[in-house]
């Protein structure tokens, strides 16, 4: 452009308010592509031809029931919790009403719907709208399943809440049966199984400090020294240290997460200042990121300094 001594175009308010036709086809060239790009991330449907609407590969993912579950978690329980767009109330409005609190009850979610209970008694007590909701925890049984197969010495049992004991059961394959065990059991409550490992999956990241620190000394009681607290979970990354729409991703479910359980997502640092000051025995041994997962796994050992 400067060899043709054509002026640049700039957001400058004394810029050209329009552009040599060279300039101008290049400009529309460039918007054609940006407007294309746009569609290609944020279409659902398109239009073979006028009048028509058609099924793409993102439309068609909709059809398949635990993806369309997820989605109504996301917009009807979490988004609704997070914003005024829908209900009168939302997370603003509960840190408002319960101003630094950890209750599990005390969140956008429980002003959102007008209620004092927690999700877990509101989507527990409601059979149409449990339905809706995707268990990501693992009380059925299938990480402990796995690693039964993985490891032929290796003995589960799975602790989650009476209710899901049944349907889990009745999934173990007939060669694991003795492998892998199913035990009701509150993880505020004392444990009663001497193991060598206890290991949190996923279960850690919707409860607040105070009730993830009261679920790490209830597993006191039966560990041996050398005995290891294996965290499977989200590693919230610090921020500035990976691509922006990663960083957005995981700052919009860290969100999510105080709107519905005042709890949050946590860095390695927040997840070692957990642990280690729930009691001073555990140690922190390791920390790894297995390349794509979204869970991280972090390795504390039980060192009795009592």
């Amino acid at each position: 452009m400067t060899s043709k001594n054509l002026p640049s175009p700039s957001f400058d308010e004394d810029a050209p308010s329009s552009l040599p036709r060279e300039v101008a086809d290049a400009q529309s060239t460039v918007l054609d592509a940006t407007a294309e790009l746009r569609d290609l991330l944020t279409g659902i449907f398109y239009e073979p031809e006028p009048g028509m609407v058609a099924h793409t590969k993102e439309s068609r993912i909709l059809v398949d029931p635990v993806t369309n579950d997820w989605l109504r978690v996301g917009t009807e329980e979490m988004w609704a919790a997070s914003t005024k767009a829908r209900y009168p109330c939302g997370v603003v409005d509960a840190l408002e009403k319960y101003p630094g609190s950890q209750e599990p009850n005390e969140t956008g979610f429980t002003v959102a719907n007008n209620t004092t209970e927690s999700i877990y008694t509101v989507i527990g007590s409601n059979p149409d709208r449990a339905a809706h909701v995707v268990h990501i925890g693992g009380g059925p049984g299938h990480i402990a399943m796995a690693l039964a197969k993985r490891h032929s010495n290796l003995r589960v049992t799975v602790q989650d809440m009476a209710q899901m004991m049944g349907p889990a059961e009745a999934g173990v394959p007939e060669e694991l049966k003795r492998r892998v065990t199913f035990m009701p059991h509150d993880f505020f409550a004392p444990q009663t199984v001497e193991v060598d490992v206890i290991y949190f999956r996923w279960s850690l990241r919707s409860w607040a400090d105070k009730y993830c620190v009261l679920a790490l000394q209830a597993q006191i009681p039966v560990l041996k020294p050398g005995a290891r607290i294996i965290i499977q979970d989200i590693i919230l990354p610090e921020p500035g240290t990976g691509p922006l729409w990663k960083e957005k991703n995981a700052r919009s479910a860290d969100l999510s997460l105080t709107a519905c359980f005042n709890s949050r997502d946590r860095t390695v640092a927040d997840w070692k200042t957990l642990v280690e000051g729930a009691n001073g025995g555990f140690v922190f041994k390791s920390v790894t990121e297995p390349e794509g997962s979204v869970l991280g796994i972090l390795e504390f050992e039980w060192q009795d300094k009592a």
